[in-house]
């Protein structure tokens, strides 16, 4: 029988980190359900680094503890710099810090800290996109076992 936890230790071995690039890959030879998991985690974003790394951070998250709670943004990424580079790499990564800075009723006294909030929003997406498809997946292959095994 496959777990969520099993599964995303199956599916973390399908990424990497290319040391040249600095940064998370699928890799090519992955299988079609692999290819799909990371399809779904972008949701309607075309490929991007962030989402690789937070797919990542995700499948870390769940597969070493099963961590229902989901990744520490805190823990992650607690420089500055990833902050600012994690908002400069999308026009639109700002609307992640607005809706969360919204959803408190107020802004943050420091910029930095609005800008975790809405990296956490995102990573906090993925990782509920990932979850998701994970239990599909587990669902469906209890589905397709024979019975009395």
């Amino acid at each position: 029988m496959h777990t969520v936890q099993s599964i995303a230790s199956e599916a973390n071995a399908f990424l990497y980190r290319d040391t040249q690039q600095d940064k998370v890959l699928p890799q090519r030879e992955a299988p079609q359900w692999f290819t799909d998991l990371c399809h779904y985690a972008h949701g309607d974003m075309l490929p991007d680094d962030w989402r690789y790394e937070f797919i990542q951070d995700a499948l870390n998250a769940l597969e070493n503890d099963g961590d229902e709670n989901g990744p520490d943004i805190d823990n992650l990424y607690p420089y500055t710099a990833d902050r600012l580079n994690w908002l400069a790499s999308r026009l639109d990564r700002h609307g992640y810090c607005d809706e969360a800075a919204e959803d408190m009723g107020e802004s943050p006294k420091q910029i930095v800290d609005f800008i975790a909030l809405g990296m956490d929003r995102e990573l906090r997406e993925v990782f509920d996109l990932v979850r998701e498809r994970l239990e599909e997946i587990a669902d469906e292959s209890i589905d397709e076992e024979p019975a009395g095994e």
